[in-house]
């Protein structure tokens, strides 16, 4: 399983569309939780990681929703 977990890793601000965690395509876990986003919206960009089936988000200070597209 591929996986990322930078839970409580102290992150704060916002993720740039930019950012290289969208480009890690072959992801299936990733866990964002208790860092502080700073009430930033969740990057739509996310929805690039097609092969997700965990994502964790919870007590992290984001905002906005996340629309899938599943195939």
């Amino acid at each position: 399983m591929i996986g990322l977990d930078l839970s409580s890793s102290c992150l704060y601000g916002s993720i740039e569309s930019n950012s290289s965690l969208f480009h890690l395509v072959q992801l299936r876990r990733l866990n964002l939780a208790e860092n502080d986003f700073n009430n930033s919206k969740i990057p739509s960009e996310i929805r690039n990681l097609t092969k997700l089936n965990y994502l964790d988000l919870s007590f992290n200070s984001f905002y906005g929703k996340i629309d899938f597209i599943n195939c």
